[in-house]
């Protein structure tokens, strides 16, 4: 395991920038994420554990926790956002003895373990697709399987270019296919092109959902750009998208954290 030796993960806390480490400092109790194994994987955290994690370029979104029965820290880094309170990102464990300050920061991902990201994140959305057709009661009256009856889409072969990992994704709880589809249809259902989609708009679809934030907005205008850059003009066309595409998506966002850093 390979690490850098930059600014400490997050903020520094009072404690840590004199010198001084006291393990209170971070989320250090009984929790699920110590048993998870090191390496590229899909993490589910507690709302609690979610309000501790911080933006640090160029490991991008972050969680580090210390078990004090171990004496042991626990990265969570570079976390890509699946849906609900479920992650995909690298976990390192480093013990106390190797720690100094600043706070040892891991590598971000290389080419294999991104192609992990890609691997783990179809395959999730996968399963969140038949698990929702095979379990949902609601029928049509679900939001997302409205949309995809409207809109002539079975749920199962929706498109690959719906439901990918754009950056800012996190500010939704649901899962990429499902604001995305449902973003689509709106703006059909309005005859709205890409191109003339205006921020009034977003703001009207997000104010749809639970918690309305400008983070979602923003989400929704980067999904819109996505659209334009890969050649779609309004909801009903159609584009060779692949998961080389999803790949492109999650290794930009890494590059772009790095460029920041």
């Amino acid at each position: 395991m390979q690490y850098n030796s930059d600014p400490p993960v997050g903020k520094a806390d009072p404690g840590v920038s004199k010198g001084r480490y006291d393990p209170n400092l971070d989320i250090a109790y009984a929790s699920k994420v110590y048993e998870y194994p090191e390496g590229v994987g899909t993490f589910q955290f507690s709302k609690f554990e979610e309000w501790f994690i911080v933006s640090t370029p160029p490991e991008g979104d972050v969680l580090l926790t210390f078990n004090p029965q171990t004496k042991t820290f626990h990265y969570f880094t570079s976390l890509l956002h699946i849906a609900g309170q479920r992650y995909i990102g690298m976990h390192h464990n480093l013990p106390i003895t190797f720690q100094f300050f600043p706070f040892i920061r891991p590598k971000v991902p290389s080419n294999e373990d991104l192609i992990r990201y890609v691997n783990l994140y179809s395959s999730k959305r996968r399963e969140d697709l038949e698990r929702w057709v095979m379990l949902n009661r609601k029928g049509i009256n679900d939001p997302f399987l409205r949309c995809c009856y409207e809109m002539r889409i079975l749920p199962v072969n929706l498109p690959t270019w719906i439901g990918v990992p754009i950056s800012g994704n996190d500010a939704f709880r649901e899962a990429d296919f499902e604001w995305q589809l449902r973003l689509l249809h709106f703006l059909k259902r309005k005859n709205l092109s890409f191109n003339k989609v205006t921020s009034y708009n977003l703001q009207q679809f997000v104010w749809g959902f639970d918690h309305p934030s400008a983070e979602k907005t923003s989400a929704c205008k980067k999904y819109i750009e996505f659209l334009i850059r890969n050649g779609l003009k309004n909801p009903s066309d159609k584009t060779d998208f692949s998961e080389k595409g999803i790949l492109y998506i999650i290794s930009e966002r890494f590059l772009a954290n790095e460029a920041q850093n």
